[in-house]
């Protein structure tokens, strides 16, 4: 018998093929390669977004800075004012 915690994991995993498809309308694969690649990159996809926010956020607070390197990357430090404190 399924749980709702199963069903709520089936969902969430429903919801990650969709996005994945949906960036990637021609896609096709086994079921091995969905699990293996699909999921994965999609997971890679969405943590970034969420990296990208919680780095901005940090920015905004004034806990991390950014630098450019020399090849124009944005590299984060934590802020000299912050660790004075």
């Amino acid at each position: 018998m399924e749980t709702e915690q199963d069903i709520d994991d089936v969902r969430e995993l429903a919801a990650q093929i969709k996005r994945y498809i949906k960036n990637r309308p021609n896609a096709g694969d086994s079921l091995e390669g969905i699990a293996t690649w699909w999921l994965r990159q999609q997971r890679i996809e969405d943590n970034f977004q969420l990296v990208e926010k919680a780095v901005t956020m940090l920015l905004t607070q004034g806990v991390i800075e950014k630098r450019i390197s020399q090849v124009g990357k944005g590299l984060y430090f934590v802020s000299a004012v912050k660790s004075e404190e």
